[in-house]
């Protein structure tokens, strides 16, 4: 339970160190674009995670996973130490004229709920679709985690053409067409069964869930100060993984107690759904 705890605590330490030395590094016209390369990771690590586990335990036991995922960690935060240039300024600590500053702000509570339910599509039903595979619809083990793997790698070339269009038709704007989308996509899987689930999950909702990071961050990015940058996106994520990875698996997962995992799934999708008229609320200035 310590090392789970731990390993959690670290995790939240990237996400605001990093984003702000990405949007530092580019143009603001640019960050969709920017953002949407770095969000190749997290989608290739939804990729990879299921097939190295899968691959992996057919010859080791479950603890030389983490033990090789840990070294490989320490052996890239180092390499980022010594190589890059990126990153070398204070971001302002949060504190009380940081809370002034972003609590205040309609547009910031905004982007908390919508990385809630963006989060929601992505982690909050990654986290039970394999229980959902396998015990509703009757999909084997090994399948339904290759089944997720595929699923997510086309969220590799979503996620830049996500990119592009918040470049170019505005983010709020791209906000609200994926996360509909994103919406209608997570209903049809609750809904659907045999083949036209299987192809709704390949290509409708893993594709457009993975469409909405690009664009977010570049709103979270904008939104207060410049310097406050770094603060807006530690506040924001913590609070949206609250919902998207701890309460929305919640759900899905009484609804499963209760008989039926698609009637949480639905659920979820009507929630995003909803969610995708806020944008509308935001106003930036490249926006109007």
């Amino acid at each position: 339970m310590g090392s789970a705890f731990f390993l959690g605590f670290a995790a939240g330490l990237y996400l605001p160190s990093g984003i702000t030395t990405l949007t530092d590094m580019v143009e603001s016209n640019q960050w969709g674009k920017a953002i949407s390369i770095h969000e190749i990771a997290p989608n290739l690590g939804f990729v990879a995670a299921p097939l190295i586990a899968e691959m992996m335990l057919i010859y080791f036991s479950w603890r030389v996973i983490p033990f090789w995922i840990g070294i490989f960690s320490i052996s890239v935060g180092f390499l980022f130490i010594f190589c890059a240039k990126g990153g070398n300024f204070p971001g302002k600590p949060p504190g009380m004229e940081s809370f002034r500053a972003l609590f205040v702000r309609r547009d910031f509570w905004i982007m908390v709920v919508l990385f809630g339910l963006a989060i929601s599509s992505t982690l909050g039903i990654y986290t039970m679709l394999p229980l959902y595979l396998v015990s509703e619809v009757g999909i084997s083990r090994n399948f339904a985690n290759t089944l997720i793997a595929v699923s997510r790698l086309f969220g590799l070339f979503s996620a830049l053409v996500s990119g592009w269009a918040a470049d170019r038709f505005g983010p709020c704007r791209t906000i609200m067409i994926m996360l509909g989308l994103t919406g209608v996509g997570t209903i049809l899987m609750g809904i659907l069964t045999g083949p036209a689930m299987v192809i709704c999950l390949v290509f409708i909702q893993a594709v457009m869930a993975t469409c909405f990071f690009p664009a977010g961050f570049a709103v979270l990015s904008s939104i207060g100060p410049a310097g406050y940058r770094n603060v807006a996106i530690s506040f924001t994520i913590p609070l949206a993984f609250l919902f998207g990875g701890g309460v929305v698996p919640l759900i899905i997962g009484m609804a499963g107690d209760a008989g039926s995992f698609s009637a949480g799934v639905i659920m979820i999708g009507a929630l995003i759904i909803a969610g995708a008229a806020l944008p509308h609320f935001i106003k930036l200035k490249e926006e109007g």
